[in-house]
C-alpha cells in the first residue's frame, strides 16, 4: 500500500511538473505574441506620426508661401498706387533731388 501511495505521489509530482512546464511555455508564447503586437502597434503609430508631420510641414510651407505672396502683392499694389498718383512722380523727383541734389547746389 505504501508503495502504491508513493507511486501515486510520484505520478502526481510528474503530472504537476508537466502542467507547470506547459503553463510556463504557454505564458512565454503569449508574452512573445503580446510583445510582437506591441512592436507592430508602435511601428504603425510611428509611421502615422511621420505622415502627420510631413503633412503639417507641407501645410505650413504652403501657408508661408501664401503669406509671402500676399505681402508681395500688397507691396506691389502700394508701389503702383504711389507711382500712379498725380503727385507720385513729382514726389519721387523731389525726393531724388532732396537726397542727391543738395550737395550739388
Amino acid at each position: 500500500m505504501k508503495e502504491q501511495y508513493q507511486a501515486s505521489i510520484g505520478s502526481a509530482d510528474e503530472e504537476a511538473s508537466k502542467i507547470i512546464e506547459e503553463a510556463r511555455n504557454r505564458a512565454a508564447a503569449e508574452y512573445e505574441k503580446v510583445l510582437a503586437q506591441a512592436r507592430a502597434d508602435a511601428a504603425r503609430k510611428m509611421e502615422e506620426a511621420d505622415r502627420t508631420i510631413a503633412l503639417e510641414r507641407e501645410k505650413a510651407m504652403n501657408d508661408l508661401k501664401a503669406g509671402v505672396a500676399g505681402l508681395a502683392m500688397t507691396a506691389a499694389a502700394k508701389l503702383i498706387s504711389e507711382q500712379s498718383a498725380p503727385d507720385g512722380d513729382r514726389n519721387l523727383y523731389n525726393r531724388f533731388l532732396a537726397e542727391s541734389g543738395e550737395g550739388n547746389d
